[in-house]
């Protein structure tokens, strides 16, 4: 179809493993606070066990639109969780209110 947008798929982390948790990390390639939020990430996974998805902004006109300037973001069921420089303490404490609402 002419000028059909391509479906905005995510690559997933992880080994298969049923998790409970999806958290989401929209990126981009060639950014270092991206690749430091994924590290960061990863390091939280040891603690809470979640899936993580990862998604390239560039991929999709709609996520590039809406978080281009805003890169690292991650979000858990669609919402924010943090965005820029990501802090774990922060990161925890949100999902925590989520989980206590």
């Amino acid at each position: 179809m002419p000028g059909a947008q391509p479906m905005c798929l995510p690559r997933m982390a992880g080994k298969g493993e049923d998790f409970k948790m999806e958290l989401v990390l929209y990126t981009r390639k060639q950014c270092p606070l991206c690749a430091e939020a994924k590290e960061q990430l990863q390091l939280l996974q040891k603690e809470i066990p979640f899936r993580l998805i990862e998604k390239d902004i560039e991929a999709c006109d709609a996520w590039t639109e809406k978080y281009g300037l805003m890169i690292p973001v991650i979000e858990y069921k669609g919402e924010l969780l943090g965005y820029g420089r990501i802090h774990l303490f922060a990161i925890k404490e949100r999902l925590h209110e989520i989980h206590e609402q």
